[in-house]
This record gives structure tokens, C-alpha cells and sequence, in this order.
């Protein structure tokens, strides 16, 4: 459905429905974005756009296209070898029922190892300038990077770990960046969430029909008593889509996949003194590997990726 959010982007954008061509309809490519036009307006204009819907909605649905950041071109080739990577699906197939608090039931990670040291335009992309100006104003501090997971959803139809409705605690604001690795349709188990301006999860406790129906983590039949399905948004879109979300703000999930897959990475923003360290340390576990980058990164982005971690550059490789 057209709500004010897609009215707004698509203004921001340069786009009107009738110029959804514009967005390539297949996998992503570099051809394409080579050939892409749609970056008209100025990055100061843009992130001023992405804030104020932030601000208002939770989340913004955008492109990398769009986004504009250096090393994207890098970042998506790195993206797609590490695809090549994951491990089999099989090990998720035919196991009947799983527990609804595993948290990794329903989908296959990438080595975070190979992250750090192979693939590290990955990373680099999460750490470029523009991004973390923009979060940055978001959080109204300077952020730490607590890492990017790339990981590939089952089609197996059930609703267990963070296909479970829920907010996010790592910190008081935690700002996401989910970029779909292909093309993400209703069935493939797409991001959904709850507009803030629907209901906002940071005044739950006002409301009585939360402390009736809520729990910590929720199904679609339950968090349908608290918000009608019709007010609950799904970013679907063609590889390259980038969610922009604080996941802090809106009660939001993956849609259980019945069909295909969801190839994502996710990139984690918090502030450098998050309320639980531990659980955030947790988000990237090979973080041992990190001061290797060290030498590569400006002193900004060392102090967003190592030193909130109480971790330094290796000094053989940053003298």
C-alpha cells in the first residue's frame, strides 16, 4: 500500500511509482550501477530525509544505489564471495519443531572470521563517512560499530528466534543497516516492523492492551491483538535494498519465509558506552581478528570498530 513513508522517500528520491523501473528488477549488478541515475539530490539533503523519517517511523527503506557511500561496488563483490561460503542449509531441513528462544533455528550465518580478514570491504563499508555521520546525528553520540552478520533464511514456515516480534536491548538506541544480497518478495521472509507512529514500543508501558498481550518475544497472532496486521510494514524490494532501522524503536521481526531465501548482511550501530556491553561484544564473536584492519581505518573509524572494545591497532602494522 502507498503511505506517507513511500510518498516521502520516493520525493527524496527522484522517484514517482511510475519511475519504479529505475530499480532494477533483477539482481543487482554493477552494470546497473554504473548505468544508475537516481542519486539527485546532495548527501546533506538525504540524510537530513532519512532522519526526520527515522525519527517519525522507526525505519527508512532505501537502495545502496541511493546511499551513494565509497567502496560500494568493493562491498557488494565481497558480499557475493562470501555468499559462496555459508554453510548448507541442510542441517536446518527436517528437524521438525525447533525451539522458539534458538535464535539461529531458522537461518545459517557466515563466518565471521572470513568477514575480518578476507572480505574486510564489507567492513570497511560499514565504517565510511557518510554512514557514520549519519548515525552519528541519529544517536547524538559517536557510534561503535558492533560488527556485520551476513546471513541466509530457511523456507521452513516457522516462527522461532528473531522471526519472533521484539525489540532490541543492546542500547538505549541501536541503528541498523540491513542490505538484501538478492531480491526479497512477501514470501521470502522479508524485514517487518511496526511504524513507530503506530505504536511506539518506548511508551509500551502506557498501554494496557501491551501489558495483556506482550511478551518479550511474540507471534504474528499475538502482536495482532496490540497492532492490526494492516499497520505493519514489510520492506521487501530487489537485491541492493537497504533498511535503514533503529530496531530499539519499532517491534519488528523477519517474516517467516515460505519460499526461496533472504541472503542479508546487517551491519549494528550502538554508542561507545552501550548499556549491555556483553550482549553487544556478543554481536561479532571473531572481534580477536579486528586490530589486523587497524592500519587501513582512520582514527575515527578505529575508535568506532576497535576502541570501545578496549582492543588497539597491531602496532606492527599501525607504526
Amino acid at each position: 500500500m502507498t503511505t506517507i513513508r513511500s510518498e516521502m522517500l520516493n520525493a527524496m528520491q527522484g522517484l514517482t511509482p511510475k519511475a519504479e523501473a529505475r530499480f532494477p528488477g533483477a539482481k543487482w549488478s554493477l552494470e546497473n550501477r554504473k548505468k544508475s541515475d537516481r542519486v539527485v539530490l546532495e548527501w546533506p539533503a538525504i540524510a537530513q530525509s532519512f532522519r526526520r523519517i527515522l525519527n517519525r517511523y522507526g525505519a527508512v527503506k532505501t537502495h545502496v544505489d541511493a546511499l551513494g557511500f565509497e567502496g560500494t561496488s568493493n562491498m557488494w563483490i565481497a558480499a557475493q564471495e562470501l555468499v559462496k561460503t555459508l554453510p548448507s542449509m541442510d542441517s536446518l531441513r527436517g528437524e521438525g519443531d525447533r525451539a522458539e528462544d534458538d535464535l539461529t533455528a531458522h537461518c545459517v550465518h557466515a563466518d565471521a572470521a572470513l568477514i575480518a580478514t578476507d572480505h574486510a570491504d564489507i567492513l570497511r563499508w560499514g565504517l565510511n563517512d557518510r554512514l557514520l555521520d549519519l548515525v552519528e546525528q541519529y544517536l547524538e553520540t559517536p557510534p561503535a560499530c558492533i560488527g556485520v552478520a551476513l546471513r541466509k533464511d530457511s523456507p521452513d514456515g516457522q516462527q522461532v528466534g528473531t522471526r519472533l516480534w521484539h525489540v532490541d536491548g543492546e542500547d538505549t538506541n541501536v541503528f541498523k543497516v540491513l542490505v538484501y544480497l538478492n531480491d526479497v518478495g512477501e514470501k521470502n521472509g522479508p524485514f517487518e516492523y511496526v511504524p513507530k507512529d503506530c505504536f511506539n514500543p518506548r511508551r509500551r508501558r502506557w498501554s494496557f492492551r501491551y501489558h495483556w498481550f506482550w511478551r518479550y518475544f511474540c507471534k504474528d497472532q499475538d502482536i495482532a491483538k496490540l497492532v492490526p496486521k494492516s499497520q505493519w510494514e514489510a520492506a521487501t524490494g530487489p537485491a541492493g535494498t537497504a533498511v535503514l532501522v533503529d530496531t530499539t524503536s519499532v517491534f519488528h521481526h523477519g517474516a517467516i519465509a515460505q519460499e526461496g531465501e533472504r541472503l542479508v548482511l546487517i551491519f549494528a550501530y550502538t554508542s561507545q558506552n552501550p548499556k549491555d556491553m556483553e550482549l553487544c561484544k556478543k554481536f561479532f564473536p571473531r572481534a580477536d581478528l579486528l586490530p589486523a584492519l587497524g592500519a587501513t581505518l582512520s582514527p575515527r573509524q578505529r575508535d568506532c570498530l576497535l576502541h570501545w572494545r578496549g582492543l588497539r591497532a597491531e602496532q606492527s602494522l599501525a607504526s
